[in-house]
């Protein structure tokens, strides 16, 4: 009889074993790789850009897939809460494909080559074989850009050049000065007295004007603009743009 209640329990307990399992095996799988993983800008960036950052994660099992709720956290180069760049919940239906944004403001990161990591934690309910939660693509940081400059260009007007130029950002930036040839390979002369001043560290756009007055009527003339950097060295020299003032 003992052997009988024996037998009944062991069967009992299996049949809730096998319930149980496949109740699990029927949930889902989430999974990420790198080929999910991308930036904007693409790599490689300057320094101090903010980066947008894209992932995929997909909840694909077919018939038994279920709807499940994890945690999606993004890091550079190791995992831990100095080098977290975004943390934060998020829900994805049955056999769907979840797509998550971030932004990481790469100020203050050092330049040269970085891993972007990102994780799934926390799912549930859980996954029965838990795979390919964790992925990562390589990236590099380039030294910061001192000006992105968006045009430069000489018109003339009356007896005199105007030069104008405009810079989309700035990153430690004293000023400028002008440079001036009647060839375009001759040699050069700063015609600016003092240096323009520039606005320092900016990711708004700023234009500049130098009215250049000493030039003779039917020559040509060439400019071109050079940038200083707070600490005295010269960061930037754009490229050459011609005028000549008609006779």
């Amino acid at each position: 009889m003992f052997k009988k209640i024996l037998i009944s329990l062991a069967i009992f307990l299996l049949a809730g074993y096998f319930l149980n399992f496949s109740t699990i095996a029927e949930g889902h799988d989430l999974a990420i790789s790198s080929s999910d993983i991308t930036s904007t800008p693409p790599c490689p960036f300057p320094l101090g850009t903010s980066v947008q950052i894209k992932a995929r994660v997909h909840n694909n099992e077919g018939d038994g897939a279920a709807n499940a709720t994890f945690n999606l956290s993004f890091y550079f180069d190791q995992k831990n809460p100095s080098h977290l760049i975004d943390s934060f919940p998020v829900n994805v239906n049955a056999n769907s494909t979840v797509e998550c944004t971030t932004v990481w403001n790469t100020t203050g990161v050092s330049a040269g080559n970085h891993t972007i990591i990102v994780v799934i934690t926390n799912i549930n309910p859980p996954e029965p074989f838990p795979s390919n939660d964790e992925a990562q693509i390589d990236c590099t940081i380039d030294p910061a850009v001192p000006i992105e400059l968006s045009s430069f260009a000489v018109t003339t007007q009356g007896s005199q050049n105007i030069i104008k130029w405009t810079t989309e950002s700035e990153t430690d930036n004293f000023g400028f000065n002008i440079y001036r040839s009647t060839k375009k390979d001759g040699e050069y002369k700063k015609i600016n007295s003092t240096i323009i001043p520039g606005n320092g560290t900016t990711s708004v756009s700023h234009s500049y004007s130098f009215t250049d007055k000493n030039i003779k009527k039917g020559k040509k003339y060439f400019y071109y603009l050079k940038d200083i950097a707070n600490d005295g060295t010269t960061a930037y020299e754009s490229e050459k743009v011609k005028a000549r003032l008609k006779k």
